[in-house]
């Protein structure tokens, strides 16, 4: 669980999973296990409709450094 206005990074070696985590968390890519839930939507069970509705309050940033 997150906090409401709490920001989170997530970092990694390279090939840990992160861009599949925020893949998974858009709904992109189905999740094989477990449930992902973003303000109270259930990602893993909406229709495509309520996971755009979902993904317009959520940000992502991608850095990649050199």
């Amino acid at each position: 669980s997150i906090p409401a206005g709490q920001m989170v990074a997530i970092i990694g070696r390279s090939g840990a999973g992160k861009s599949t985590l925020l893949r998974c968390m858009n709904g992109i890519i189905p999740v094989t296990s477990g449930q992902i839930a973003i303000n109270d939507v259930g990602i893993t069970e909406a229709t495509p409709r309520e996971r755009m509705i979902a993904r317009r309050r959520i940000g992502f940033v991608s850095c990649v450094s050199a």
